[in-house]
């Protein structure tokens, strides 16, 4: 399984977290899926979600920035309807054990999902930079 698809699961496990899916949620995913149709559709991805623990789709990210990405990703997406239900931030700490985030980078992506969520944008922290930088998802992307 390619990281991208790893990834588009892990964010429809978390879609699926509080049994609702919310159309913010929605929104996000549908995102994340343009221009990548070997994905599949968001009701193929939801399925496929429902079916897989999440140990099992965490393993498909080998590379440390690949999987720091994913739980901002998944922290940001928890959060996009303005509400962090209880059973989203269990499975936020469960995926940060499982990925092997570090606490100093745990914090930074909680820091700054707390900055967006207050409307306090501002430049990403270089840390965020670079670990896109070095991951599969830029990969291809380079001039």
């Amino acid at each position: 399984m390619t990281p991208q698809k790893s990834a588009a699961l892990i964010l429809a496990k978390m879609a699926l977290a509080d049994d609702i899916l919310d159309p913010a949620e929605l929104d996000f995913l549908e995102q994340l899926l343009a221009g990548h149709p070997e994905l599949g559709t968001i009701n193929e991805l939801v399925e496929e979600a429902r079916d897989r623990s999440l140990k099992d789709l965490a393993e498909g990210l080998e590379k440390y920035p690949d999987r720091f990405l994913v739980a901002f990703r998944v922290l940001l997406m928890a959060s996009v309807d303005q509400h962090l239900d209880p059973r989203e931030q269990a499975l936020y700490q469960e995926l940060i054990t499982l990925l092997k985030i570090t606490k100093s980078d745990s914090l930074l992506l909680e820091k700054t999902e707390a900055s967006a969520r207050a409307g306090q944008l501002q430049e990403p922290d270089p840390r965020i930079n670079q670990m896109y930088e070095d991951s599969s998802f830029f990969e291809g992307q380079h001039e």
